[in-house]
């Protein structure tokens, strides 16, 4: 198949912002009521002040001046420190791809949610050139910035994947968050739980029975603000045992969080006497009806006592449960216990283009070996009694 090459790339105009608030108008002009490019989270990111990161808002123009095309990218200052991988091997890789000082990363998308694409088009035939506008913005932004890559996230599947491979976007479709689609005969978390086979009943109950002498309640706006420092703690806890970071959220997240999203923006707090040692934050989408589990922070002293990370996702669910939300978004990591309580995977189409051809060829190794290296017996899970037509399977994003 011949695809067409932006060969005209330089008849259109490029406009690059740095605030939501200046592009606003424009883009509610032309995206869908409700479109996740509008939503005040990505002003949250601006006034959060996250360490490393840029923001870009770009609008691309013809050679009529008609908007044909809308861009969200984050700038990302590259540390070695960003991957951490079992293999020694691996890690001596990643950190020598990171090269010197002063990378960047510009990723097309939102590294902090899943299934948000950077990117609309108003004519979805201009799709095609995609990656050759991508590299066009990387230009004018590396003028200012070394830009070591590029990660587009969250790609339709739907686009010939010759259209991201022309311009060397390598696939990278390890990206896996997990989903539970919430029945509509749960109507309290004891439904739930009597739909689950034996050996994963018995487990959730012992899992909720091991929390029954905390006190889980939720903060508000002003004990958010007073406990911020800490919940950042424990969220970095957290993070620290992740294996591939590229963000990290600050305190001031949550206040910023609370404050645009108010009662959409919840965060649980979990007290031994008057210690938190532990949260949960939860956004919601009325609109999609579906819940998501966003950060978590965790004092791992107190974790395999009170079973803080399991309790965190059954109060997730049972959450979700209450609110009669059809799915809850429980994110990327600990797959195989995710996969006890029902969730489903969920493949993102991610595309990454770096600065050299050997750099390229790195990358293919590194992914290739953490593909193998994983172990996916999770996938096979079945926790639910009735196995049936209705049974959940496997998602591709978009």
């Amino acid at each position: 198949m011949n695809l067409p090459k932006f060969s005209h790339c330089n008849i259109f105009t490029v406009e690059i912002f740095h605030q939501q608030n200046e592009v606003y108008q424009t883009w509610k002009n032309v995206l869908p009521e409700g479109h996740y490019l509008l939503s005040s989270e990505y002003h949250v990111l601006e006034n959060s002040l996250l360490d490393g990161f840029r923001y870009y808002y770009v609008n691309i123009y013809d050679k009529n001046k008609q908007l044909i095309a809308l861009f969200y990218f984050q700038l990302i200052a590259l540390k070695s420190e960003n991957f951490k991988t079992k293999s020694c091997v691996e890690t001596s890789m990643l950190k020598f791809m990171m090269g010197f000082k002063n990378n960047h990363l510009m990723v097309c998308g939102n590294v902090f949610k899943v299934n948000q694409p950077g990117y609309f088009f108003i004519n979805q035939a201009d799709t095609s050139h995609l990656t050759d506008l991508i590299l066009k913005i990387k230009k004018q932004i590396s003028n200012k910035y070394r830009i070591l890559g590029i990660l587009l996230k969250d790609c339709s599947n739907h686009i010939n994947v010759q259209f991201y491979t022309c311009n060397a976007f390598v696939p990278f479709n390890e990206d896996i968050t997990m989903m539970l689609n919430i029945k509509p005969k749960w109507q309290t978390i004891g439904d739930y739980c009597e739909s689950l086979k034996r050996k994963y009943k018995q487990r959730f109950q012992k899992v909720k029975n091991s929390a029954s002498s905390l006190n889980i309640r939720e903060l508000n706006s002003t004990e958010i603000e007073a406990n911020k420092i800490e919940l950042e703690k424990l969220y970095t806890n957290v993070l620290d045992k992740q294996s591939f970071t590229l963000g990290k959220i600050n305190a001031n997240y949550f206040v910023e969080m609370k404050k645009h999203l108010a009662d959409n923006f919840k965060i649980f707090a979990y007290f031994k006497e008057n210690e938190i040692i532990a949260f949960s934050s939860h956004i919601q989408y009325p609109k999609e009806n579906e819940m998501e589990i966003h950060y978590i922070g965790i004092n791992y002293l107190y974790n395999q006592e009170y079973q803080l990370y399991f309790n965190i996702l059954c109060d997730g669910v049972k959450l979700a449960i209450e609110n009669r939300f059809d799915r809850l978004e429980l994110g990327r990591t600990a797959k195989d216990a995710k996969a006890n309580l029902g969730a489903i995977p969920l493949f993102n189409h991610n595309y990454i283009w770096l600065k050299s051809r050997f750099l390229r060829s790195m990358l293919r190794i590194v992914i290739n070996q953490q593909s193998k290296n994983e172990d996916k017996d999770w996938l096979n899970r079945q926790p639910f009694k009735m196995i049936d037509s209705s049974v959940d399977k496997a998602v591709n994003i978009q």
